[in-house]
């Protein structure tokens, strides 16, 4: 089908339906850590054998359009300036430790994916780690983000961005913030994770022009509901989870659908908030919160929520996974004797633990019905990926990536999976057969029926020489139709062998369009960095880009060293 075509079915779709635009024809599109984890592999709405519950899911749309929808224009014949070694831009994000947690991304929101994208109305937001003050920001959000001199102007200047907001809502963010369909609106969750009371789910309507990183500001107006918000004002509520828990490592899942928020805590606990975005946001109580397979006293993952099964899926810090069945659930039963009706735990099929903790929330795949855990240590010696059904049948395969070590971020899909899952691979940040010290870059085949094949393929490609040890960041991948090439970005804290990226800490692209790569182009980077974030696939100087924070303070592109820095660099590159 042709661009123009998939273009008038999707502004036909749920999410442009569900949307609230400023003008005719308006479609925004959010990008926040979630995207990452649910994948619609060889889904397309023309497929007589995609559930509706598929076409229904914003996320289906917002992969259609990143990877089919955007129309490929011829590049623009711009002569190239002379190559300087600098960042696109780097601002500094406040004091000591101000920076994103290890593992959390920042959230992305395009104002109008019909238009060339927006100096003014695109925005990326950043979460802090860091207790706020009236010095410090606890979150903070950039526009004019298309700015950047090398190799050519963007669209946005030369110059930095421009704050957007910053508020000074509390205590430090620990996880991801999620973005409101329309992107009036974003949640994200105040840890106190060394504080009585309870995590706090802030749910933020904010306002342009209010606040910088080193003079924050209070929201306008703490409310209750939105009826209560006064029309030109920013407004607030603060939800405290329920049972008083602290949350150091689940970020927030939104269900676009529904309304529908998951979060889980540290006592082994998710929790669900209905409505969010709309009316008087509450936390549900009524068979909630549900309590993991783990038992409590163990830190939930991010969860992930299945539109087509009705699952929900999460792992915890002591090596366990599962889901919880919400209502409407066609895949599994409950657990129990004489078991209750969803909402409930999912019997789990896998009743021994990993050796290792699982500290990332699984990759889903609603059309193939598969959910895949990402395991430091299996108890067998080995980093390994684990695929399982969504009702956690204990027939799925495993496919080992090197000695056991540190705990695992999931990686990511390659562009041929999501057309068609045995032409597929997902890669995978393990280790050596001998040393838990070097992160090394695998990847593992599909069959022909989506089962994943037992074994890495055979390819390695070490992506640190560190003499003490590092990790991997989470690993994102990005196919750009108008370049034709699939690219997938990985940050390591020490050793980075990427070209460029120097002797410590980097960022790193790897080529993966047609085969496995044998190099990485680097960009140094303070101990790493965080998740990675994908913004357009444009022809527009400066505006197809990833977004991350440093993992330390570090001399910002602003002149700024007394923290750590936000930073966009282009896909390409990474320059």
């Amino acid at each position: 089908m042709a661009a123009v075509a998939w273009l008038a079915v999707l502004l036909a779709s749920p999410l442009a339906s569900a949307q609230t635009v400023d003008s005719p024809g308006r479609t925004g599109l959010p990008e926040d850590w979630s995207h990452r984890h649910v994948v619609f592999s060889g889904a397309t709405p023309g497929r007589p054998d995609v559930a509706g519950a598929v076409v229904s899911d914003a996320r289906f749309w917002h992969q259609q359009w990143r990877r089919l929808l955007h129309p490929v224009k011829p590049k623009p014949k711009v002569k190239p300036k002379p190559k300087k070694h600098r960042v696109d831009w780097s601002v500094n994000l406040g004091g000591a430790g101000a920076f994103l947690a290890p593992g959390t991304f920042p959230a992305k929101y395009t104002f109008d994916i019909n238009a060339t994208p927006s100096c003014a109305n695109d925005f990326a937001v950043f979460a802090l780690n860091i207790g706020g003050s009236g010095s410090q920001a606890t979150i903070v959000a950039y526009s004019n983000l298309y700015a950047g001199s090398t190799p050519n102007t963007g669209i946005c200047g030369s110059g930095l961005p421009t704050v957007k907001w910053a508020y000074n809502t509390g205590g430090a963010i620990n996880t991801s913030p999620v973005l409101s369909l329309d992107g009036s609106m974003v949640a994200y969750v105040e840890s106190r994770t060394n504080l009585a009371g309870g995590s706090i789910l802030h749910i933020l309507k904010w306002k342009a022009g209010q606040g910088s990183v080193a003079a924050p500001v209070s929201p306008d107006q703490v409310v209750g509901s939105w009826s209560s918000c006064t029309a030109g004002n920013s407004c607030i509520v603060n939800l405290i989870f329920n049972n008083a828990q602290p949350d150091s490592n689940s970020s927030p899942f939104y269900d676009y659908s529904n309304d529908v928020l998951y979060v889980g805590d540290d006592n082994g606990q998710l929790h669900k908030f209905t409505p969010v975005f709309s009316g008087t946001p509450t936390e549900v109580l009524a068979g909630w919160p549900i309590t993991g397979v783990g038992g409590t006293g163990r830190k939930l993952t991010s969860a992930v929520y299945d539109s087509v099964s009705k699952n929900i899926f999460y792992g915890d810090d002591g090596g366990h996974f599962g889901y919880i069945r919400e209502v409407g659930s066609t895949r599994g039963v409950c657990a129990g004797v004489g078991p209750p009706p969803p909402p409930c735990q999912g019997l789990n099929n896998y009743p021994t633990p990993f050796a290792g903790a699982i500290i990332d929330a699984p990759l889903l795949d609603p059309v193939a019905q598969t959910v895949f855990f990402f395991i430091g240590n299996n108890g067998a010696s080995h980093a390994a990926v684990q695929q399982a059904d969504t009702q956690l049948s204990s027939n799925g395969p495993q496919a080992n990536v090197g000695q056991n070590g540190p705990a695992m971020f999931v990686g990511a899909f390659d562009n041929n999976y999501y057309t068609n899952p045995s032409s597929g691979f997902v890669y995978v940040c393990g280790y050596t057969s001998s040393s838990t010290v070097n992160p090394t870059l695998y990847r593992i085949g599909f069959n022909s029926n989506n089962n994943m094949k037992t074994a890495n393929d055979g390819n390695s490609f070490a992506l640190s020489n560190s003499a003490t040890g590092t990790t991997c960041s989470p690993m994102t991948e990005i196919f750009n139709p108008p370049a034709l090439k699939d690219w997938l970005f990985v940050s390591v804290g020490d050793g980075c062998t990427g070209t460029g990226g120097g002797s410590a800490g980097c960022v790193m692209s790897l080529d993966i369009t047609s085969a496995f790569p044998a190099s990485a182009t680097g960009r140094a980077e303070a101990k790493g960095t965080s998740g990675i974030v994908v913004d357009n696939v444009s022809t527009s100087n400066q505006a197809s880009s990833i977004y991350f924070s440093t993992q330390d303070n570090m001399l910002c592109g602003d002149g700024v060293s007394t923290g750590g820095c936000a930073v966009k660099v282009t896909q390409s590159g990474l320059q």
